[in-house]
């Protein structure tokens, strides 16, 4: 009887410490944290226009583009905001492969640290997304707090008219728990 006392006794310790260790390498999902607002605005003609999202503005500008053999054709752009910029916050926005063009994205579309990001300091042209409906701009924020570096993925929703002459900033969203990606289009 003392045997089968001591198995016992043996077995629920055997089972109290896999239990134990099983829960120290459970993993708990970090829940997203979704900021996200509606703008509704528009910029028309030649003129510029910015978007508050994090730690400082976006600059969205239309703007007479000489480089073209038409002098009366106009392009959209994203520029840097060269003033009130914050030296522990720099941004970048997904890119095609040339990294001078921001890609429009669909609903839904994952963004994270995979794909191409653009240098923090550039401007960005938005042709791509001329006369294409409503498309997304794929952001990241990255912030230095205590030497610790964090990102946080967003994005901006726009819908720029065929003739460049017309951009509609329509909403925008970031996921703020770092490091978390964020589908074009959510806002929970």
């Amino acid at each position: 009887m003392k045997k089968i006392l001591h198995l016992l006794l043996f077995g629920l310790i055997i089972v109290a410490l896999t239990d134990c260790s099983t829960k120290k390498n459970e993993v708990t999902e970090v829940p997203d944290a979704i900021a996200h607002s509606s703008l509704d605005k528009t910029i028309g003609g030649i003129s510029r226009d910015s978007v508050n999202i994090s730690c400082y503005p976006v600059v969205f500008e239309i703007y007479r583009n000489n480089d073209t053999i038409s002098h009366d054709t106009l392009s959209v752009r994203i520029v840097r905001n060269k003033s009130a910029v914050p030296d522990d916050c720099t941004r970048s926005f997904l890119c095609n492969e040339t990294q001078g063009q921001a890609l429009p994205l669909s609903q839904d579309e994952m963004i994270s640290d995979a794909g191409t990001w653009g240098s923090m300091d550039g401007s960005y042209d938005l042709g791509a997304f001329r006369g294409a409906g409503e498309k997304f701009i794929g952001i990241v924020t990255e912030t230095v707090s205590n030497n610790v570096l964090s990102k946080q993925f967003g994005w901006i929703r726009i819908r720029l008219s065929s003739k460049n002459d017309t951009l509609k900033i329509i909403d925008w969203a970031y996921n703020s728990t770092a490091y978390k990606s964020i589908k074009a289009g959510q806002v929970e």
